[in-house]
């Protein structure tokens, strides 16, 4: 008989009830408990997929996913790896690059969902020398605790992180908030040490929600709608390896992991590296200073398991 990972979901906000969907109906896994601030919300997402909504995560819980508002993030996760349960934890992994370092742990997995993007993995390996990327969506009370570098382009940061062998080493960058007392609209321009250079716009206040990533390679280029999951070249669309969406391939290959059967594919490092970005990205916007970055900071080790 398949084991089947006992989970429980932390949060039930926009992406703690896709979770709880995915979970529930995924072959290795049990959907055991539910968890929210709000008590009417953890309940009625436990009656729809057969959990026990609940004050706190019961003995026996192998796995949680940390849905929680980013500030409570780190305090949430450290007190489940400290109980040796594994953990998923929605992007941004923390508020703060110094919370970030302080959740160097192997149980640990980033939950940026993009690297999982049907586009994203029907384009295969990607060597990029120029990226173009924008990522739009209209204003709602979502996320309002972090500005739209953390928010939203966090994902587009975490995969050009993926697919550069090197550091940034250059940032420029603008910000303005518009509905908001943080930044909502946000254009970058990057530099990495191995010769990768990227342009990224994210608004959180737009009209029509866009998630267009372009990947100049030496000998070719690949347009990636990560909203629409197309990537084409030219007029080809490459097709998918699979009919999986970008949020069960992640839960799969996290439950991989959890049961020893395959690497974590998005570590506590990775984590890491993409809010350290965007907190150097935010410096920049404010203080106009790249020498106020993170360029010259060691990322945090992982712990053994």
């Amino acid at each position: 008989m398949t084991r089947r990972v006992e989970v429980a979901v932390i949060g039930c906000g926009r992406m703690g009830v896709h979770h709880a969907r995915v979970i529930a109906h995924h072959p290795k896994c049990r959907l055991v408990a539910v968890v929210d601030a709000v008590e009417a919300h953890a309940r009625a997402v436990a009656i729809r997929h057969g959990a026990e909504a609940r004050p706190d995560v019961p003995e026996g819980v192998e796995a949680v996913v940390v849905a929680t508002p980013t500030i409570t993030h780190a305090a949430v996760a450290l007190g489940h790896l400290s109980a040796g349960r594994w953990c998923l934890v929605e992007k941004p992994l923390t508020a703060s690059a110094s919370e970030a370092a302080t959740l160097n742990h192997p149980r640990l997995v980033m939950g940026h969902v993009e690297r999982f993007n049907p586009a994203i993995r029907a384009a295969g390996t990607l060597k990029p020398r120029f990226v173009t990327s924008r990522r739009l969506v209209p204003f709602e009370a979502r996320s309002a605790d972090v500005c739209v570098v953390k928010d939203l382009m966090v994902h587009d940061l975490d995969l050009l992180l993926h697919w550069s062998e090197g550091e940034v080493e250059r940032v420029d960058a603008m910000g303005v908030a518009v509905r908001t007392e943080d930044i909502d609209v946000a254009s970058v321009q990057l530099r990495t040490t191995d010769g990768m250079q990227a342009h990224l716009f994210a608004s959180r206040v737009a009209e029509v929600p866009e998630r267009l990533t372009r990947v100049y390679e030496e000998e070719r280029t690949t347009d990636l709608d990560l909203l629409a999951r197309t990537a084409c070249r030219g007029t080809t669309v490459m097709p998918s390896a699979d009919d999986r969406d970008g949020l069960t391939a992640q839960w799969d290959a996290f439950v991989d992991a959890v049961c020893g059967t395959g690497p974590v594919a998005v570590t506590a490092r990775d984590g890491w590296r993409s809010v350290a970005l965007a907190e150097r990205i935010r410096a920049v916007m404010t203080e106009g200073d790249e020498a106020l970055g993170l360029a010259g900071r060691a990322p945090p080790r992982i712990a053994e398991a």
